[in-house]
């Protein structure tokens, strides 16, 4: 993918997570709650990263490991482990991330653009790196995840 076509990040709220040393953050307008980790049902012949699903007051929500999603090493979970509640408008979906950190604010001249070096950038998931202070902030899109992620929703349904 061409850095014309992919996705920039755009100034905004954006709500920080960590997993492993580094910190993750996306836009907190899909954001629509934080929970601690939940008994999660898992699914035979789902991807990896499909953890399974949880009942979140009568809803079914896909349960997807965002450590295992971004290729990164996995790691038992922990008390500070929780999922993200994201809306796409259509669907809802669970992200497992180490923890939550921060609601934090950018403007365009705090976020670079990404270099297209990795598989995750390649994909439009890696929109660009955020600066708070001294840190950096590695900002994603979800929509790219949740495009990239194999769930079929249709199935989930109740």
């Amino acid at each position: 993918m061409s850095a014309k076509s992919q996705k920039s990040a755009s100034e905004g709220r954006y709500l920080s997570f960590q997993l492993g040393q580094e910190i993750f953050a996306l836009e907190i307008k899909c954001v629509s709650e934080i929970i601690g980790m939940d008994k999660i049902t898992e699914l035979p012949d789902t991807e990896k990263y499909v953890k399974g699903v949880i009942n979140l007051r009568g809803h079914i929500i896909p349960i997807m490991d965002l450590r295992l999603k971004l290729h990164l090493i996995e790691t038992q979970y922990s008390k500070q482990t929780c999922i993200i509640i994201v809306d796409t408008g259509t669907n809802k979906v669970g992200i497992i991330v180490d923890s939550v950190q921060d609601v934090l604010d950018f403007t365009n001249k705090q976020i670079d653009i990404t270099p297209e070096i990795c598989s995750v950038s390649n994909l439009g998931i890696v929109t660009g790196i955020g600066k708070v202070q001294e840190k950096n902030v590695i900002l994603v899109d979800l929509f790219a995840i949740l495009a990239s992620a194999k769930i079929n929703f249709e199935k989930l349904r109740v």
